[in-house]
Parts: structure tokens; sequence; C-alpha cells
């Protein structure tokens, strides 16, 4: 009996709602009017083909950007997104604005640029100065899949009180929607195995 009063509440609720209220946000890319604004679930995984940094310890770049466009029209839409990951073995945090332009019904160009604001470089001869640049240039299928070119560069002090910089072009692979949540989620919890690994490694080193 409470099941079938709270499925009536529902049904009225759905009927006095306007319609497409519930599809303004939209998890995955979609155009206005369906959508007033859409989710961005990214992960990012790459390699690093400009070497500048002499304390970069590999190629691996890796991120992750969690963010809100805002439709601006059928074909267009701004916004930004927040990115955490590593580059070359040092960690980056930053933030990012993001100009979305659908080019199909399929296919979307992206053009994200964006500051770091915290990270480290891969080895402790340096430390990483803030703000640093990082920006990329991609194109999606579906919000599922993409490609993407990425620049970077940093500022460290390399120990010995000269500064130096860290610029490197990444080409790389993006998934977004479900696939790039799940990615992330992976890829966290690989990094989380890694690292108690390695504290454990360590621990019965000093024993």
């Amino acid at each position: 009996m409470i099941t079938a009063r709270l499925a009536l509440v529902a049904a009225i609720v759905g009927l006095a709602l306007p319609r497409g209220a519930a599809a303004q946000f939209c998890f995955r890319s979609g155009r206005a009017p369906k959508c007033k604004s859409q989710a961005v679930t990214e992960f990012m995984i790459g390699a690093r083909f400009k070497e500048v940094d002499p304390l970069a310890e590999n190629l691996l770049v890796a991120s992750s950007e969690l963010g809100v466009l805002v439709n601006a029209g059928s074909r267009s839409a701004f916004g930004g997104t927040v990115l955490a990951g590593v580059n070359g073995g040092g960690t980056r945090l930053g933030l990012k604005g993001r100009y979305r332009h659908c080019l199909s019904e399929t296919v979307a160009l992206d053009v994200s640029p964006g500051i770091l604001v915290a990270g480290t470089t891969s080895s402790s001869l340096g430390n990483m100065s803030t703000p640093g640049f990082t920006g990329h240039v991609g194109v999606t299928w579906k919000d599922w899949a993409g490609l993407s070119v990425q620049y970077e560069s940093v500022r460290f002090d390399d120990g010995l009180g000269a500064e130096q910089t860290d610029a490197s072009v990444v080409v790389g692979a993006r998934m977004g929607s479900s696939a790039g949540i799940v990615s992330s989620v992976l890829a966290l919890g690989f990094v989380i195995v890694y690292v108690v690994a390695a504290g454990n490694t360590q621990y019965q080193e000093r024993r």
C-alpha cells in the first residue's frame, strides 16, 4: 500500500514538472535545448615525447578531470574542470577552463587551457614553483573516447639556487563519461596499492 502511494506521488510530481526539467543537467555530453549543462568526467593517459626536464623519471602522464560545462547554443559549451594527476613522476593539481564545440552529432572539439596550483617534481632535488601552465586540445567521440595533445610548462628550483623550466608535450588517449570514472577509480586504486607496497618494502628493509 505504501509502495503504491509513493508511486502515485512520484507520478504526480513527474507530471507537474515542466517538460525537459529532468534533462537540464546531463551526465554525458549533450546539446541544448535537451541539456542546459553537462558533466565532464575524464581520464587521460599518455606519454611525453619532448623532454626538457632532466628530473623526469619516466614518460608516463596520467590525469583525471572533473567539471561542468554550460551550453551556449546548440553547438558550443563553456565551463571548467579540476585536474589531478602525474607527469614524468611528479604530481599535478590544477584548474582548467574548457570550450567545447560540436563538430557533428558524435564528434566534439575541446580547447582547455589552465593553471597548475600545486605539485611536485619527480626528484627530491627540485621544488616545483607555482603557478604553472597546462592545456590541451582534443577530439572526443560520443563523450566516450578521444585523443588529445597536451602542453605543460612548470618552473622548479634545482636545489642549487637556479630556476629551471620543465616543458613537455604529451600525446594521450582520453576516456569520458562512465569510462572516465571507472578508469580514474582503477588508477587511484593502483596508486594506493603501489604506495602501500612500497611502504611495506621500505619497512622490511629497515628491520
